[in-house]
């Protein structure tokens, strides 16, 4: 509980390569963001990231993530441009 409480407070940043529109070249991955959880002191397995949708575009983005069996997190991520 702590943890998903630490996690919802969170609000990561990951910049990427873009386009036009606003479109990513590639498209930010679970392992993405488990390393940038990494990076804040957070170690949660890829898999335990749950997208709806690979995010294809800058922006504010809602992931969740599980952090128990019956605990999830809501994530907040801005995709910027690198």
């Amino acid at each position: 509980k702590r943890i998903a409480d630490k996690i919802s407070s969170l609000s990561l940043t990951i910049s990427e390569q873009a386009g036009e529109e606003e479109k990513l070249y590639g498209s930010i991955t679970n392992e993405m963001i488990s390393n940038a959880l990494a990076a804040e002191g957070i170690v949660i397995d890829k898999k335990d990231i749950i997208l709806d949708e690979p995010i294809k575009k800058l922006g504010v983005y809602q992931v969740v993530v599980k952090v128990h069996p019956e605990v999830n997190a809501n994530l907040r991520i801005w995709v910027v441009k690198k």
